[in-house]
């Protein structure tokens, strides 16, 4: 039981912190927004002359992304009947898996 408490513990105040904006803005601009610090940090990442600035990119890109998986479950959440959101949600993990092995992957 402490293995599975120490897993969710560190969650709770992340999860306060990504509902606050998507509460007060709404999804459209909260998606925009973080959007745009997730590629600002791209930039950072690619441009980065040492480590210490490559860190910094990486914790741009890792914020931004955080906050976007639960503002884009709510637009097809709003969007869709009960019955097709079950396939929209399918369809927006299967992008961002893809996402992830094309980032991953060496050309």
């Amino acid at each position: 039981m402490g293995f599975r408490i120490g897993l969710f513990l560190p969650l709770c105040p992340d999860a306060a912190a990504r509902g606050a904006p998507f509460v007060f803005m709404g999804p459209r601009r909260t998606i925009t927004l973080f959007f745009c610090a997730a590629f600002a940090g791209s930039v950072v990442l690619g441009m980065a002359p040492n480590a210490y600035v490559a860190v910094v990119g990486r914790a741009l890109i890792g914020l931004g992304v955080a906050m976007l998986f639960v503002p884009s479950l709510n637009v097809p959440a709003e969007w869709f009947r009960v019955k097709e959101f079950a396939m929209m949600t399918g369809i927006l993990m299967a992008m961002g898996g893809i996402g992830s092995y094309s980032a991953a992957a060496r050309c």
